[in-house]
């Protein structure tokens, strides 16, 4: 190999590594802002809850507790997803292969709505009557406390 190649070889690779870390950058940016993102509506609601020290820990303890099936599902429905997607209409058994999926799919929302209400209840077990009527208030899009934010119509 003459040294001109060599030069173009080891300039094509740098391009190549400088493109995937731009292309990699904007992927870790966006795992850390969803993680962010949640942390700070927790955290969000904590304040406007005003919530002690010890129910903020029951409330994060609740979420801690709850997130390894909330990812077993998350990820059960996000393989069930790709399958539909794979499944073609052209297989000797789709309409039971589909049926099948559908059924899957019915069991895993099922058991999505059933974590959520029982974690639902557990924090409504936490709050104080005064922060379970604010948490209904904001759940229904009421305004959040007296600081109201200012229309930018």
């Amino acid at each position: 190999m003459d040294k001109h190649n060599a030069i173009k070889i080891h300039f094509n690779l740098r391009n190549i590594m400088f493109l995937a870390g731009i292309l990699l950058v904007p992927l870790a940016n966006t795992a850390y802002a969803e993680s962010n993102h949640h942390d700070n509506k927790m955290q969000r609601m904590a304040e406007e809850l005003e919530l002690t020290d010890m129910q903020r820990q029951d409330f994060k303890q609740i979420h801690r507790n709850a997130r390894a099936e909330k990812m077993r599902i998350r990820n059960a429905m996000k393989d069930n997803r790709g399958a539909l997607k794979k499944l073609s209409p052209s297989v000797s058994n789709y309409n039971e292969k589909l049926v099948k999926l559908a059924n899957r799919r019915a069991e895993l929302v099922k058991n999505k709505i059933i974590l959520r209400g029982h974690m639902k209840a557990k924090v409504h077990h936490i709050l104080t009557p005064e922060q379970r009527q604010k948490a209904m208030s904001m759940r229904r899009g009421q305004p959040r406390s007296e600081h109201k934010r200012k229309d930018t119509h």
